[in-house]
């Protein structure tokens, strides 16, 4: 903050986080941060009432978006590429999330996708107790 500030916020879904449908994920929660003359505040419901903060203090406020649509392990590796290039997810979490392998020269692992893909469609098919093909 530059000046003196009331701040007060009424975010909601910050326990709960938006679900995924047809297997897809879940969102990541909503999330409120503020620190009042140098101490962190994370209020664990996203409520803030007339909370006034000084100069220097800092407000932070993450929206958490919606969950996901369908298996995202089905998701095309191209389309999964593209997002890691443009920011929207990391390499980490296309392996974590997608099953796409991502090397260090930025380009797709086709390989070690298919192995991951496959490995992960056996996993989940044994933890469900659907038989894979």
């Amino acid at each position: 903050m530059l000046c003196p500030t009331r701040f007060s916020t009424g975010i909601e879904r910050t326990r709960f986080a938006p679900w995924g449908l047809a297997g897809g994920l879940d969102a990541a929660p909503n999330q409120v941060r503020y620190t009042l003359k140098g101490t962190p505040v994370e209020p664990g419901n996203g409520k803030v009432d007339a909370t006034v903060l000084a100069p220097g203090d800092k407000i932070t406020v993450r929206s958490g978006g919606g969950g996901g649509w369908g298996d995202p392990r089905l998701r095309p590796a191209p389309d999964v590429l593209r997002d890691v290039r443009e920011g929207y997810v990391t390499a980490e979490s296309a392996r974590r999330d997608y099953g796409v392998i991502i090397r260090a020269d930025g380009d797709i692992d086709v390989t070690a996708t298919e192995r991951e893909r496959e490995s992960a469609s056996i996993q989940q098919a044994y933890a469900t107790g659907r038989e894979t093909q």
